[in-house]
């Protein structure tokens, strides 16, 4: 909230004794205030989302409109695209908002219950891989680095993009 200027009273490089002095002026900047508060309503925002119950999780995932935060901060459209998209995941979101939230028993049950969903999911994503090798008439060996890789590449390849 303030900033401290310190004026030397000599110019640089020259010393007329071997004590140093310098003067302080201590000036409001109201530019410094803002971004404080806004950094602490963003810290507070942050908290809110992390003390989550299980119904706002079911509420979240089944939710697709317009977000406005608690004081009317942020508002963000729904495009057609991200509409589509969430129809489309809408039964993953549901099943995986059944996770209980990550505060409760500190975390515990939410650790080992998302591990039988991950577990879960490998085997399904195993059989799809088997059934498409299959249809498509290549060996096991092969369907399986072909989706091993795109599984590893491809996140890596909509980080770079977002990040670019």
């Amino acid at each position: 909230m303030f900033q401290i200027v310190m004026e030397s009273p000599q110019p640089e490089g020259v010393q007329m004794s071997k004590k140093r002095n310098c003067v302080v002026t201590i000036v409001f900047d109201q530019e410094k205030q803002l971004e404080m508060e806004n950094n602490n309503l963003n810290v507070r925002l942050f908290l809110e989302q992390q003390e989550i119950t299980w119904g706002q999780q079911f509420l979240n995932a089944v939710t697709c409109g317009p977000s406005i935060t608690q004081d009317d901060i942020e508002v963000d459209e729904v495009t057609m695209s991200e509409g589509l998209f969430h129809f489309a995941t809408i039964g993953w979101k549901v099943l995986f908002a059944t996770i209980p939230p990550a505060h409760w028993a500190k975390g515990w049950p939410c650790f080992f219950i998302a591990l039988a969903y991950i577990g879960i999911v490998t085997m399904i994503v195993g059989e799809v891989a088997t059934i498409l090798g299959c249809a498509i008439g290549l060996k096991a060996s092969v369907t399986a680095i072909t989706l091993v890789a795109l599984g590893t590449s491809l996140p890596d390849t909509f980080a770079s993009k977002a990040a670019a």
